[in-house]
């Protein structure tokens, strides 16, 4: 019988803290990180968006395949006080042009090949496009958010089938939950 997370949101950079600190978090190509060193990059990678000069509410789009980078930025930019903006690994250059510009994004973080597809006036003088190899995950962690569980942590996209991609604004408790669904409905403690 699996243990029920609890359902009361709280700020989705919390979700480190839900499991025993040597129990498995995470597993990809480079490794396994226990949820101690889930908490340790999610802070990490939340100190490194905090010194790239944005202020609390900013943009921070991810197009990004299925690294490690990308579990951590759901979290790592809502614990920089940040709103993360995850675009589709598969759309094509225009339509990462209209999210972009139409969530307002200060900052993109993709891969080389992403980076060098876009076209001149794909992103906004305001934009900056980083390099995910320029993406510090170790380091200096940040503590924990104070966020409240009803602000503002993601805007998702739309696949844009049948027109433009259309955001859909989701709070913390918006995640929070839907993390608590799947771990319930898959029996994941």
């Amino acid at each position: 019988m699996t243990k029920a997370l609890n359902p009361d949101p709280r700020p989705i950079d919390h979700l480190p803290l839900c499991g025993a600190q040597d129990d498995l978090a995470l597993v990809d190509k480079h490794g396994e990180l226990d949820f101690a060193g889930l908490e340790a990059a999610v802070g990490a990678v939340a100190s490194w968006l905090a010194s790239q000069d944005l202020e609390t509410g900013d943009r921070v789009a991810s197009w990004l395949n299925k690294t490690r980078l990308a579990c951590l930025m759901p979290l790592a930019a809502a614990r920089a006080g940040l709103v993360h903006v995850p675009v589709n690994p598969l759309l094509k250059r225009a339509q990462v042009a209209h999210i972009l510009a139409d969530s307002g994004s200060k900052l993109l973080i993709a891969g080389k090949a992403r980076l060098k597809s876009l076209a001149q006036g794909d992103l906004a003088d305001s934009c900056t496009a980083i390099d995910e190899d320029d993406v510090s995950i170790s380091g200096t962690a940040m503590d924990q958010s104070s966020a409240t569980p009803d602000s503002l942590a993601a805007i998702l996209y739309t696949s844009g089938s049948t027109g433009r991609p259309k955001g859909v604004m989701l709070s913390h408790a918006n995640m929070w939950l839907g993390a608590v669904s799947v771990a319930h409905y898959l029996g994941v403690e």
